[in-house]
């Protein structure tokens, strides 16, 4: 948690008002993480390509 707490602060301290990110669906781990961070999916999907694998991703948005 330290480490997104740190990259939090320093998007708030270059006047950002928000913070995006990606998780794969069904990744119930990460899902928990960012949920007790305060994050929430905003309702965006995506399908994309990683490492040559097709994955089905959720945006998460949190206001800073």
């Amino acid at each position: 948690m330290a480490l997104v707490s740190a990259a939090r602060d320093r998007l708030t301290g270059l006047d950002f008002g928000n913070a995006l990110l990606w998780v794969l669906m069904g990744n119930v781990r990460a899902d928990r993480f960012y949920r007790n961070d305060h994050w929430a999916p905003d309702g965006l999907q995506r399908t994309d390509t990683v490492w040559g694998v097709t994955v089905n991703e959720i945006r998460y948005r949190r206001k800073l």
